[in-house]
């Protein structure tokens, strides 16, 4: 009867154990979760943020991911910045985005900058990706006629 009573005892203990673990378990995995992910509006709102900020690395670093991830709703700031910007490796970083969203826009502000600006460092490297911008649209060219050619032959 002694042995009985031992092993319930141990048996309850043991049970009292694992749920123990099992909700100390479940609180540190919610304690240690990942935030939520991000709604597409708050990345945006956090680039616009960045954009505005009074840290010139965290300004320049944004300027950079938007051409690298051709977000062209930022591209009036861009222009802006661009405008008023008199470093001239600030300015050669904003003309690099500006012209990785390859828009219009984007490429008539870059020629601008080029025919306005007296720096030759600035302006050797505007010239530089207005060269591969008529290169990218004369291929961009070449392949659309090629396609049309194409397209009028197979019927």
């Amino acid at each position: 009867m002694k042995n009985l009573k031992t092993a319930v005892r141990y048996f309850i203990l043991s049970i009292i154990i694992v749920f123990a673990s099992i909700s100390f378990s479940d609180i540190y995995a919610q304690s240690n979760k990942l935030a939520e992910f991000n709604t597409m509006e708050d990345i945006v709102a956090n680039y616009g943020k960045s954009l505005n900020s009074e840290n010139h690395g965290v300004r320049m670093c944004t300027v950079e991911y938007v051409g690298r991830f051709n977000m062209s709703n930022f591209e009036s700031k861009l222009i802006e910045m661009l405008n008023n910007e008199q470093n001239t490796e600030d300015k050669k970083i904003i003309a690099l985005s500006l012209f990785q969203l390859g828009t219009l826009k984007a490429k008539k502000e870059l020629r601008n900058s080029f025919l306005t600006s007296t720096d030759n460092d600035y302006k050797e490297f505007c010239s530089g990706l207005l060269e591969k911008c008529k290169e990218y649209d004369k291929l961009k060219t070449e392949y659309f006629e090629t396609l049309v050619v194409n397209m009028l032959e197979s019927k």
